[in-house]
């Protein structure tokens, strides 16, 4: 069963029959959109590239949105941004969205389909180990929520890459070097990276329902 933004509680019931309320307002957070603002101070700082921190001004201009995906695939919070996956993790700087991950839910595993940097912002990307501090956050968010496994789709499996093989290599980095280097493995036979989780071992910040579910604006 997928977690849509109209499911129903007797839907999440059948999972976490003693959690269904909880959980269901967890996902309720990406369609009200909310937003993590110590997520540059207290978190992405620590994936800044070795000589690269002189590079940035302020952290706490890097905010991290929960966004989902509406019924035309568009989101509900950037203008004529189209999303691979129902909901999304989104960095910000200003109102700018600078970088996302996008990721469904299917009977308590979360699949990452996505995970794109914004071209044009990719000055405000460079300082950082951006993509392994997305795949991160969410698996921080996973563990702290009861999601018991965390897949990541393989460069070669994205069925959103459209480009012909060989994939390109920058694809093959975000997908599967990334994953690698977050603790994943490979499973043969999918092909995609696996992460099975242990509740309530994130890191420290996560461990405060007010980090991991901010509120919303």
């Amino acid at each position: 069963m997928f977690f849509k933004g109209g499911c129903s509680s007797q839907g999440i019931t059948s999972i976490y029959p003693s959690r269904s309320s909880d959980l269901l307002g967890k996902f309720s957070r990406f369609h009200d959109g909310a937003v993590d603002q110590e997520f540059g101070t207290r978190f992405l700082r620590r994936f800044v590239k070795k000589g690269h921190g002189g590079q940035i001004e302020d952290f706490s201009k890097y905010i991290l949105e929960f966004d989902q995906r509406q019924s035309d695939g568009f989101s509900d919070r950037f203008h004529l941004r189209y999303l691979d996956a129902e909901f999304n993790m989104c960095i910000t700087h200003g109102e700018s969205l600078v970088a996302l991950l996008g990721f469904e839910i299917w009977d308590m595993k979360m699949t990452i389909q996505q995970i794109q940097g914004i071209r044009a912002k990719a000055s405000l990307l460079s300082p950082f180990r951006w993509e392994k501090a997305l795949v991160t956050y969410a698996v921080d968010w996973a563990r702290n929520n009861d999601i018991d496994e965390v897949i990541l789709v393989s460069a070669k499996n994205n069925s959103h890459i459209l480009a012909e093989p060989p994939i390109p290599e920058r694809y093959r980095l975000r997908y599967d070097v990334t994953a690698r280097r977050c603790g994943f493995r490979k499973d043969p036979e999918s092909g995609n990276y696996i992460l099975n989780l242990d509740h309530g071992a994130g890191y420290a910040p996560f461990q405060r329902t007010s980090s991991i579910l901010p509120s919303s604006r």
